[in-house]
């Protein structure tokens, strides 16, 4: 619950600040509400977007307390439970570390492909988070 008033309120701080000549400009030439919000602000939200998404992924891919607490049958089990549960919870020391460190690295890469994906338009909202009108 926490995390999407966390979105809100970016949201709201990123089109706060948007300049509001765009906008006046685009009333004074007769656009509506509803072209001004697909052809003005969409396009100009793609960085804010695309960071919201990419927390949104990160935040349910690492979330483990939820599915640790619910899964109760191995099928169901995420990697994050899966490597807990093989790795460290029973204290055996049964499995290797190569293949922990391996499970982990594919724990990792899903999120560093999207990072990467990504990477553009977070460099475009940090840039644009200091621009004022």
């Amino acid at each position: 619950m926490q995390v999407r008033v966390f979105f809100i309120l970016l949201f709201k701080g990123f089109f706060e600040r948007l300049p509001s000549s765009f906008f006046e400009a685009a009333k004074i030439d007769g656009a509506g509400e509803l072209y001004i919000f697909t052809k003005i602000c969409m396009p100009l939200s793609k960085p804010i977007v695309a960071l919201i998404g990419l927390q949104a992924f990160i935040s349910g891919w690492g979330d483990f307390m939820w599915y640790y607490l619910i899964a109760n049958r191995p099928q169901l089990w995420t990697l994050n439970v899966a490597m807990f549960t093989i790795g460290g919870s029973g204290g055996t020391g049964l499995v290797k570390q190569n293949f922990l460190m391996g499970l982990a690295f594919i724990m990792v890469l899903p999120v560093m492909i999207c990072v990467a994906i990504f990477s553009k338009q977070i460099k475009t909202s940090v840039i644009s988070s200091g621009i004022k009108e």
